[in-house]
């Protein structure tokens, strides 16, 4: 059984690297799984670049999608929260795709396919799988609407376009008509992905698989703890408050709350005691200031994270909106108790005062009272064989990898 999988990116970004673990995933159940990327794609098994030798090419394709979204923006500062689906690379001709039995699409937005691209595709009478990282199928254009219910009728009134704008309208009608033509298979990978889609106007039809993502527990698990404070220098002494700030700006992830979260636990916490890890670029520590230390490491290597992950003591995840983040699942994976809102996939993977907590949405206080609960009130040895035992449980290669083969199957 031949299955590739289409990604824009081969090694960046939550979805790249969902991607990457779902192949990866679906080969250890013996599926023929490749991956079929247009951009920042490293030498790797398994992962092929499309169009290699012409990256100025690929590099005005992608810019070419993102103007064409700048044109009707209403803030042109946010360029990568929207995606016309205008630009894309010839993909349907390319011979991983001709070989398949199966066509995976992942996250091809910002210049892999248009929706032209992606009727090519439809069009070639092989089963279509799409797995949903945001909601992007579902809109006119956004990722995620915020605060928004347009995409339930027509996406006629954007809030992020210029008020005579109805591009978001026409490319919603534009898939109304494509996914409606065509039989595909979608994948949520959380309960919140698979609700929304049921809701939607455009894909309330299509066929819906529950499916969440993988991760390699060999790869990600518990370490010994005081040797990797040693390794990286930390003090055993105290505590870690751990934090990912990728984009510390982007207000889905939450990082206004978390702040709050932790000016009121400097009230309740002897701040000589603990300090806040901040994981991501180095401008993002700029925004956190504190009584409690703040140790910034700027980016860490992705085979890094592990250690980073065990020197934590509490993972905390404050994002408003969010489908099923890779950091939860790898914070858990590493025996982490994990403290987030009650929002997005993270209730499918966090169990509250189980392995974590979960925070009301939108809650600074009530976050703030978890991270409290976690580290100085819970049964800590009891929450961190939890977490590690539910990602052993629900998002192993082999658990996974067996629903991946088993779909794959059953739509061929």
């Amino acid at each position: 059984m031949k299955v590739v999988y289409l990604n824009t990116f081969g090694n960046y970004g939550g979805a790249a690297i969902a991607a990457l673990r779902s192949l990866q995933a679906a080969r250890s159940q013996g599926v023929d799984a490749r991956l079929l990327a247009a951009y920042r794609v490293e030498p790797q098994d398994n992962v092929a670049e499309l169009w290699p030798g012409m990256p100025l090419l690929k590099k005005a394709i992608m810019a070419g999608e993102v103007f064409s979204y700048l044109r009707h923006a209403a803030d042109p500062a946010q360029r990568f929260i929207f995606s016309p689906g205008r630009w894309g690379l010839p993909v349907a001709g390319h011979s991983l795709v001709r070989q398949a039995d199966v066509i995976h699409l992942h996250w091809t937005h910002q210049g892999l396919l248009s929706l032209r691209g992606m009727e090519k595709i439809f069009s070639m009478g092989k089963p279509v799988v799409i797995t949903l990282h945001d909601q992007w199928l579902m809109t006119g254009g956004c990722y995620y609407p915020i605060d928004c219910d347009g995409y339930l009728n027509d996406c006629y009134d954007c809030p992020l376009l210029k008020n005579n704008s109805r591009l978001a309208n026409k490319v919603y009608i534009r898939k109304k008509s494509l996914f409606s033509s065509y039989p595909i298979h979608l994948i949520a990978i959380s309960r919140w992905m698979k609700n929304n889609i049921e809701q939607s106007q455009l894909l309330k039809n299509t066929m819906v698989h529950h499916l969440p993502n993988a991760i390699d527990t060999n790869v990600f698990k518990p370490l010994d703890k005081a040797r990797v404070l040693k390794d990286l220098g930390f003090d055993p002494q105290k505590k870690r408050i751990g934090f990912v700030a990728v984009n510390v700006n982007d207000p889905r992830k939450g990082a206004y709350y978390l702040l709050k979260a932790i000016e009121q636990l400097e009230t309740s916490l002897d701040t000589d005691l603990y300090e806040l890890l901040i994981i991501g670029r180095a401008e993002a520590a700029n925004n956190f200031k504190s009584k409690l230390k703040i140790v910034p490491t700027g980016f860490v290597q992705p085979d890094q994270m592990p250690l980073f992950y065990n020197a934590m003591d509490v993972f905390i995840l404050p994002s408003t909106t969010d489908n099923l983040p890779n950091s939860v699942m790898e914070a858990l994976s590493c025996g982490v108790p994990v403290v987030g809102f009650n929002t997005g996939g993270v209730p499918d993977m966090v169990e509250h005062k189980q392995n974590g907590y979960l925070a009301k949405a939108k809650d600074a206080e009530d976050l703030a009272r978890g991270i409290e609960w976690v580290l100085t009130k819970a049964d800590y040895k009891a929450l961190s064989q939890n977490a590690r035992n539910t990602v052993e449980e629900k998002f192993s290669y082999t658990v996974i990898g067996k629903k991946l083969y088993e779909l794959y199957q059953n739509i061929i």
